[in-house]
């Protein structure tokens, strides 16, 4: 790399760091020189023998351009076919400072999917891996260890950008590190891809102690272990009218309730409901001080067992 490309770089990823305080992410918009396959970039690094992430565009026939800044990174899943075959890529970022139990963060990243992505094998025959898969968010206590589950998106089936807001809770206080873990939505396994750019922490707001909000998490685990099997919302503040739904991805209700001390135990008519991103919406009302006030939010919440 000239020393020309690398002052350009370094001034890109300054930049990247200042806007949207992302202050955690070294390289948020995974900037490098396009050079072909398996080329990371720049300050992330890859987990596994079989996960050889790219600088995109212009690996395998990725055209997509940029969301933002000149590269982006590229993920892939694969079939039951080849010397990689039933494998997922992933790429680590270490953090500049471990995050901190309890605490929320606020992120934004652009997501996308190829289609026109693929390769041909041995025979010549093109294998495509233009088909959509899904993002986890993954934190780590030691370099490429999976330690804790933060964010799963829904699936990414659209060719052209889309921003998608999340935030994130640890439960665990030495996360030094995040990976990034393009997934299958479903099985078998099959190839597919992933486009991720600009990644940027977001500054949260200082909380008003006279605003009347709601606590959750971002994922649960209702597998009978005693820990996190229940979803529900909690308040500081006295709540005096509550209504909860839990929706599954093709908008059927699965779960409702009037009680702000009754959660979600993962079930639909006593069975189990299947694992994934379920979204939810709540309408409430807030006694703050001499005020009541109305309040209506929504969010997703991915369930794992």
């Amino acid at each position: 790399m000239t020393f020309v490309v690398r002052s350009v770089l370094l001034i890109i990823l300054f930049c990247n760091t200042l806007r949207g305080y992302a202050q955690l992410i070294t390289n948020p918009s995974f900037e490098n020189t396009p050079t072909g396959a398996n080329n990371i970039p720049l300050s992330w690094a890859r987990c596994h023998y079989y996960s050889t992430p790219d600088t995109q565009p212009g690996a395998w026939k990725t055209t997509t351009p940029p969301s933002h800044g000149n590269t982006y990174l590229g993920l892939v899943t694969r079939g039951n076919n080849g010397p990689y075959a039933n494998s997922t890529e992933d790429a680590q970022i270490q953090l500049s400072s471990k995050l901190k139990a309890a605490k929320r963060y606020d992120f934004s990243v652009d997501l996308a999917y190829s289609a026109t992505q693929g390769h041909d094998d041995d025979n010549g025959n093109f294998i495509s891996y233009a088909n959509p898969t899904i993002l986890r968010l993954w934190g780590g206590v030691n370099n490429c260890q999976k330690t804790e589950l933060l964010w799963e998106s829904p699936k990414i089936d659209h060719t052209t950008w889309q921003t998608y807001d999340f935030s994130i809770v640890p439960k665990l206080q030495e996360i030094g590190y995040l990976i990034l873990e393009v997934y299958y939505t479903g099985s078998p396994t099959y190839f597919g891809n992933i486009l991720i750019d600009n990644i940027v922490e977001k500054k949260v707001p200082e909380p008003n102690p006279t605003s009347c909000t709601l606590e959750t998490f971002n994922v649960f685990t209702p597998n009978g272990d005693g820990y996190n099997d229940v979803f529900q919302f909690r308040s500081s503040t006295k709540i005096a009218r509550f209504k909860s739904q839990i929706y599954n991805r093709w908008g059927n209700l699965v779960f409702e309730s009037n009680d702000i001390e009754k959660g979600w135990d993962g079930k639909y008519k006593g069975s189990d409901c299947a694992t994934g991103v379920y979204y939810w919406y709540v309408d409430y009302m807030c006694i703050e001080g001499e005020s009541i006030t109305d309040y209506k939010r929504k969010g997703t919440v991915t369930m794992l067992k």
